[in-house]
């Protein structure tokens, strides 16, 4: 009896084939062992983004992985990036399997050649490269899309038979196959005719495949709806590209055969296929491929080389060196030795010693490797573990084998610099950046798939505001059953079940590849040896990255470092600087004072803006309430302000506990030692690692395995650990039942237990910059501001903080401004090139020709020495507007006015001069004398206001909202700055200037508003959808004074309002007004007469009251004269100290869920409005 063969799925798209694929990997191995297939292939879009998840997991449940790709092949040369009249994205389809490890490495540099050389349109490869790289592949025709199919159906046998005999040839024998489909297309049929004649005509063997790329029969709706996804379109568009098969899902083997019935060895191939392709992918993270470390030839080893370089560090750290230094010492460098890693460190510190030659500032350490002495000892972290009980194990567990782990942080604006030398060292083929997959999270689905379904944007936002009011860590499935609104609205509309039913199916899906943040990887060799490369295109970084995902990258044993550019330390850096510019002082950070008495007093007052890790407001707050005294107490503050220990442990009982008024309590008295530093409370996981060495016994390595098991929550790993801990316990002393309880004690906190060795980097850090604004405050904030370059909202905000501390800053000035924030000390100088329009090579033209030739005398003087190509008329009117011209000419009206006829003459002077018909001091005729100023008016305060804030971005010399900044504190709920403390969608009444307006239409053809409202302290976005627009589009224009009232909402990426009501704050404020009571006591009786004047000067229709209270009785009387509440009665009462006795009261406004009801009025003392 013949054994009928198996069918092997070999033309198979995931979920990374981005916004094509939507079958899941786990989900098609399960498929697979239900149709008990022995293997099944992996061939995505021209990547192998899903190679080792795939794998493993084929692996873990005895399917045979295949490893290939569809690839895209160029009609001529990859490098041709040109449509062709043929195929407008110039590329034919192919697919590629890989038989073994030299057909896997080739699969990798074909795809990431297709990435860094052939990407047009898709990744493509050309017949040279594939002929170059074809050992150890398998070839199969691919869909229509595929070359000879193209002939075939285009009725060109002669060059069907051409290509299909080419592709024979660059495989090796009997490698290539010509592919049959039957997805329902009318193609297939004259495709799979013309190909059967050709393979019997040159001898090709044939195979089935169905191109599959989702799942189930049923996914084909969800799948249609990821392609909309994809091309930005709606599914009810008809005009839309669409799949033209319902077919492309994972059939059974009994369905396929049933297919090809007539070509029974196109199914027998499919298995004959996949008993060819026998890889082996090497994935045992203890395996690693460290690349080549040159060591001194007076070594005989790296850890020889790593012991003497530790020695000397040491000696340089300590002076002396007692025995519990080299203990320490001698037993990391035992276990790095032990586990291989001597090179890894040497590579590491190289890179650090690499920085800091070339003045790049490096952070102290972060992380667990801050734990250890010997990268202490090597300069690439900066806080002794010693000092502060750091553990080695926490960063190189004995009994855990796995991969160091040291995060590096640079300045930003240098990140790239590091990267480009390790290029240099180690080979421009060697190194690569790390890729990340964005998943289709909850909400992006929702969105997503909103949008394809044409639902109005306002629905589907709605949506997702109630989602973020209710979610627990919600499915978009729970997310509709179990919040009552999302399931209401379910059951009411068909629209929103459809969309609940697809955002389930593509929940979750990969979306879109990107670049890690940090994450290098440096190879012993070419790289594609080990992993296939991606490159962005739309930004292309300075290396291209990995296909293979961080963790992946872990597993197949490669070096990873992981490069921070971390904005801090490009603030400090710049702040260095400036101080050694303006004091001849070189600051040493290594040599300061721990204990700095200014800057412990500025950390205890919350004086902290722009101070890392310590500028959040609450965590302001808590610095207040706290006030840490030393190093041990901010690391201490860093790790408790955390979501976890701020809800488990009481803020008053904590203060109580540190001022001495509570007893400290501890889980039991063994840990008095361990705890005392944190009042008992486990705040750091080396603390939980501790208690188990302490109690228990356990070594510290088994204390990591213990920690990490709680941490995870791996209940298996924890109840053998918890047996174990009472076993250990017991044997020191310790009863079970004691026992058992500290280990119940230690389970939660292990959770959220903050790395103590991370937090001791970041308090250094913390602290450096807390002394920078302690000690150099100009300097400092000059840094802060070139930081924000770019970011107009965090300018404002660091210029508010500059003013808070009485710190001058000038305009923009053209004798005095630099590129960056400058300081001398007492006078920060705003930059060129943080202006509209104006930009570095401007900035850097200007100050170059002012360092040559010296400052510039007049506007005349500046127009003829510069290159006006670069400094052209429009970079010129930005200069007048923002004031550069001050000092030579205030009148900025006269100079904008007269800048065409003086530009003109100085571009006629230059090019004259070039052609050496005049030198700069001469004159020859009637051309080129000298223009005269024509004298124009000044603007007034207003204009000069609105043109400073077109150019700066804000209002730089004054506000306009000044004279109305007492009325706004009583009739407004918020200002700017404080609404990004708001943490869910909440009704809010704010005023300001409206700017930047944009009116855009709906679907329905409908207006809105979009606009910005600027205020004394920020900016924000505002909306008005097309209702509210209609009723208030006369308020909706550029600087307008407005007061709104509405939806705070800060669940998209950029917070906004959504406006329900406008008034205009200049007419209308009186309106939110109620009265005005004046406070009389025995105490200010003498002032009546003031009062009365007041009254009289400012007479108007506003209700007065006086109220008067004595020791024995209160009087409040409505006066017959009433008030005229105007801006200059509040700006005269609060000039003349009289606002402590003045009461307002204010209606509220309210939503419209009210029905506009007023729920009476509330009252502000005039005194707490400052």
């Amino acid at each position: 009896m013949e054994i009928e063969t198996p069918f092997v799925h070999l033309h198979v798209h995931t979920e990374y084939s981005i916004l094509d694929g939507a079958t899941r990997i786990s989900a098609l191995l399960k498929k697979a062992l239900e149709y008990n297939m022995p293997a099944v292939a992996i061939t995505d879009h021209g990547n192998m983004f899903g190679v080792i998840d795939f794998y493993e997991k084929a692996m873990s449940v005895g399917i045979k992985p295949i490893i290939g790709i569809e690839a895209y092949i160029a009609h001529d040369s990859r490098f041709s990036k040109k449509k062709w009249e043929i195929l407008n994205d110039g590329a034919f389809h192919i697919v590629l399997l890989a038989k073994d490890v030299n057909g896997y490495q080739n699969l990798m540099k074909l795809s990431s050649l297709s990435y860094l050389e052939g990407f047009y349109y898709h990744p493509r490869i050309d017949k040279e490269i594939l002929r170059k790289y074809s050992k150890g592949l398998i070839g199969m025709s691919a869909c229509i899309k595929g070359e000879v199919a193209y002939y075939i159906l285009k009725n060109d046998m002669k060059k069907a038979e051409e290509s299909a005999m080419e592709y024979k040839e660059i495989f090796e024998e009997g490698d290539y196959y010509l592919e049959l489909m039957d997805v329902g297309m009318k193609e297939n049929k004259i495709v799979n005719e013309g190909l059967v004649k050709i393979a019997r005509k040159l001898d090709i063997p044939i195979v089935a495949t169905n191109d599959v790329h989702y799942l189930s029969k049923d996914d084909i709706f969800a799948h249609d709806a990821l392609i909309c996804i994809q091309t930005k379109r709606k599914l009810n568009d008809t005009t839309r590209w669409r799949f033209e098969s319902n077919e492309l899902y994972f059939k059974s083997p009994e369905e396929m055969k049933k297919l090809f019935k007539d070509y029974p060895e196109a199914i027998r191939n499919t298995y004959n296929i996949a008993q060819k392709c026998n890889l082996i992918i090497e994935l045992d993270p203890k395996v690693v491929h460290l690349p080549h470390f040159d060591i001194p030839e007076d070594y005989e080893n790296a850890d020889d080389y790593l012991k003497q370089l530790t020695y000397a560090g040491l000696k340089e750290r300590y002076g002396e060196l007692n025995g519990k230094i080299k203990e320490r010492a001698d037993y990391e460098l035992g276990i790095i030795r032990k586990m291989g890693f001597a090179g890894y460190f040497l590579i590491i510190r190289d890179i650090i010693q690499t920085a800091k030659e070339k003045s790049i500032s490096v952070g102290p350490g972060r992380g667990s490797a801050v734990g250890s002495i010997v990268l202490y000892s090597l300069g690439i972290t900066d806080v002794d573990p010693l000092e502060f009980n750091l553990i080695f194990e926490r960063f190189l567990n004995p009994e855990r084998i796995t991969m160091p782990d040291v995060d590096i942080d640079f300045e930003d604006t240098r990140r790239d610099d590091m990267i480009k030398y390790l290029k240099e060292k180690y080979g421009e083929n060697n190194i690569a950046q790390i890729i990340t997959y964005g998943k289709m999270k909850t909400k992006m689905a929702i969105k997503d798939v909103g949008r394809v379904l044409d639902i109005p944007y306002n629905t589907v936002n709605e949506i997702t505001k109630i989602y973020d009011k209710y979610n627990e860590g919600y499915t978009v499935a729970e997310a509709f059953d179990k919040i009552k609104q999302l399931r209401e609205l379910k059951e009411k509309e068909e629209k929103i079940k459809k969309l609940v039913e697809l955002a389930t199916r593509l929940e979750n899906i990969t979306r879109q590849a990107g670049t890690h943040a940090s994450g290098v990887v440096i190879t012993p060799e070419d790289i594609t040896h080990f992993t296939p490369l991606y490159w962005e295109q739309e930004k292309k970084s300075v290396v291209p990255t990995t296909q293979y995902s961080m963790k992946n990258i872990e597993k197949i044993g490669l070096l990873k470092v992981d490069f921070l550019g971390l904005r801090n330390l490009t603030v400090i850096n710049r702040a260095v600087q400036m101080i050694e510019k303006n004091y001849n002082k070189k600051l040493d950070f290594s040599k300061l004072p721990k204990d700095d008495k200014a800057t412990f007093k500025l950390i205890q007052k919350g004086d902290t803006y722009g101070v890392f890790q310590l500028e959040n407001d609450g965590m302001r707050q808590y610095l207040k309430r706290v006030k840490p005294s030393n190093m041990k107490e901010l690391i201490f503050m860093i790790s408790y302000y955390r979501p976890g220990p701020l809800k488990t442990i009481d803020i008053k009982e904590l203060i109580a506990r540190k001022r001495g008024k509570e007893e400290i309590k501890y889980p039991h008295p063994k840990l008095k030692d361990l705890l005392k530093e944190t009042y008992g409370y486990m705040i750091y996981q080396e603390q939980i690692m501790m208690a188990a060495n302490i109690l228990a016994g356990f070594s510290l390595g088994e204390a990591d395995i213990l920690r990490r098991a709680m941490g995870k929550k791996k209940f298996d790993v924890m109840q053998d650990m918890r047996i174990k801990f009472i076993e250990g316990a017991r044997k020191n002393g310790v009863d079970e039942k004691t026992a058992d309880k500290v280990f119940n004690i230690m389970e939660p906190f292990a959770q959220y237990g903050f790395n103590k060795s991370h937090a001791a980097g970041y308090a250094v850090l913390s602290y450096r910059t807390a002394y920078l604004k302690a000690h150099y405050p100009a300097e400092f904030m000059a840094s802060i501001l070139t930081s924000f370059i770019g970011d107009i909202d965090q300018i404002v905000k660091a210029i508010k903080e500059v003013r808070r501390l009485n710190i001058q800053i000038s305009r923009v000035d053209i004798n005095s401004s630099d590129i960056n924030f400058t300081t001398d000390g007492t006078t920060i100088f705003y930059p060129f090139s943080a202006l509209k329009n104006v930009g570095t090579k401007a900035s850097e033209t200007i100050i170059i020709e002012r360092q040559k030739n010296g400052k510039f005398k007049g506007f005349l003087d500046f127009l003829k020495r510069m290159n006006l190509g670069k400094v052209n008329k429009k970079v010129v009117e930005s200069l007048i507007k923002a004031g550069a011209f001050d000092s030579i000419n205030s009148n900025r009206a006269e100079l904008l006015g007269n800048l065409p006829t003086m530009f003109e003459y100085a571009s006629k002077t230059k090019k004259r001069m070039e052609q050496g018909g005049l030198s700069l001091f001469e004159t020859s005729g009637k051309d080129y004398l000298e223009p005269k100023m024509i004298p124009i008016e000044q603007w007034n305060d207003s204009e000069k206001l609105m043109f400073e804030k077109e150019i700066y971005g804000f209002f730089f010399s004054g506000h306009p909202l000044e004279k109305y900044e007492e009325i706004l504190n009583l009739i407004t709920t918020h200002t700017i700055d404080k609404l990004e403390n708001i943490k869910e969608r909440h009704w809010i009444v704010i005023g300001g200037v409206v700017g930047n307006v944009k009116i855009k239409k709906t679907q329905s053809q409908k207006e809105m508003g979009i606009f910005n409202i600027q205020d004394l302290t920020g900016e924000i976005a505002a909306v008005a959808f097309p209702q509210t627009y209609e009723q208030y589009k006369n308020l909706i224009k550029e600087d307008e004074y407005i007061i709104a009232a509405g939806y705070y909402d800060n669940s998209r990426e950029k917070q906004q309002i959504e406006i329900s009501s406008l008034m205009n704050l200049r007419e209308d404020f009186r309106k939110l007004i109620s009265s005005v009571t004046f406070n009389f006591s025995e105490e200010n009786i003498d002032k009546v007469d003031i009062y009365e004047s007041v009254a009289k000067k400012y007479s108007g229709n506003t209700k007065l009251y006086i109220k008067y209270r004595n020791s024995r009785n209160n009087y409040k009387l409505l006066s017959k004269m009433g008030i005229d509440v105007n801006e200059d009665f509040f700006h005269w009462i609060r000039e003349n100290r009289l606002d402590s006795s003045i009461e307002v009261s204010v209606k509220r406004i309210l939503p419209q869920e009210t029905n506009g009801r007023r729920k009476g009025n509330y009252y502000r003392s005039f005194s707490n409005t400052k």
